[in-house]
């Protein structure tokens, strides 16, 4: 399963789209569906253009950083570096990821995984592929829930707004488990 997070500067965060593949899939191709679908949200799209997207080597394909530079994003990919760099798309992922120590927060993005699987568990045991996605989407649905639970008991109602400017707005993770 490839999710796509979106974390805050306050330490909030939520799963914005999960995309689920059999054992031992593509992750990049699931990451793709996801860039895919954000193409064609222009709501979502106008919030987060610009913004960073993290990402481990994993997904350190040409089209994969094309396409997350045609979403808009910043693509900050770790490259596998075998020596010389020669893609010029490639060149400009290893930039973002050497000018600054935005990557360093991929852990953030990991964490947000480990806290889905300890709170609610992480292995399903149905034989039906279907019902296992199923089950993990419920998983990261209840997730958000308690996240927006908690944003509604411990805000007062004048700080409390689903507003997300550009300040606000930190990063946003590909995450594959």
């Amino acid at each position: 399963m490839v999710v796509l997070s979106v974390h805050f500067e306050n330490g909030k965060r939520v799963v914005v789209s999960a995309v689920a593949g059999k054992g031992y899939s593509n992750e990049i191709k699931l990451g793709g569906q996801i860039l895919q679908w954000i193409s064609f949200e222009e709501a979502f799209r106008r919030i987060v253009e610009g913004k960073a997207l993290l990402a481990d080597k994993g997904y350190d394909s040409e089209d994969f950083i094309c396409q997350v530079l045609s979403a808009g994003f910043k693509p900050y990919v770790k490259i596998r570096n075998q020596g010389i760099v020669r893609s010029e798309f490639r060149k400009v992922a290893q930039q973002f990821v050497d000018s600054d120590d935005l990557y360093k927060q991929r852990g953030r993005i990991e964490a947000l995984f480990g806290e889905v699987k300890q709170a609610l568990g992480s292995y399903e045991r149905t034989k039906s592929f279907h019902i296992a996605v199923l089950f993990v989407l419920a998983k990261f649905v209840l997730f958000n829930l308690c996240a927006v639970f908690v944003l509604v008991i411990f805000q007062t109602p004048s700080s409390f707004a689903f507003k997300v400017n550009e300040e606000q707005l930190i990063l946003i993770g590909f995450q594959y488990g």
